[in-house]
């Protein structure tokens, strides 16, 4: 398995757990999560692998940053209909508005639902970008100084 899959999926499976009670909590400090876990799968991914060249550091830490903030996409989206969900259990009150029951009308529910999924997408959409952004730049800093010496030829 390449290193920049390796250490995308290990970032990306701690971003989810760490995303999904801070989406339901606070949706917008969630892509911070994934800021973080793009940076340190990208570092990683190129540090360890000794093929890197410096021209590519960018590239694969940019692509385990991406796969990280797929992890973290989905932990975002699925934390904020969960909370949608617990408000609407409890009863709870909101400042914008009134958290609709169980049997209201299927628009209404529809339109709560639906904002809820795309404030979880646009946040989730927000921390991808920044995960892969700080990938690219963590896999720039880990990668060699200098270019590998060419193989010695048989």
């Amino acid at each position: 398995m390449k290193s920049y899959v390796k250490f995308g999926l290990i970032a990306g499976i701690i971003g989810f757990i760490l995303t999904l009670p801070l989406a339901a909590l606070v949706g917008i400090c969630a892509p911070m999560v994934a800021l973080v876990a793009g940076a340190g799968a990208g570092f990683l991914a190129v540090y360890t692998d000794k093929t890197i060249v410096r021209a590519d550091g960018p590239k694969f830490g940019a692509m385990a940053g991406i796969i990280s903030g797929l992890f973290t996409t989905a932990g975002q989206m699925i934390g904020g209909i969960a909370i949608l969900l617990i408000n609407q259990a409890m009863g709870s009150q909101t400042p914008f508005g009134r958290v609709p029951g169980f049997s209201a009308e299927a628009a209404e529910l529809f339109g709560y639902y639906a904002g809820g999924l795309g404030a979880g997408c646009c946040f989730g959409v927000l921390g991808l970008a920044l995960g892969a952004g700080a990938g690219a730049l963590a896999g720039l800093l880990a990668a060699p100084k200098a270019e590998p010496p060419p193989a010695p030829l048989p």
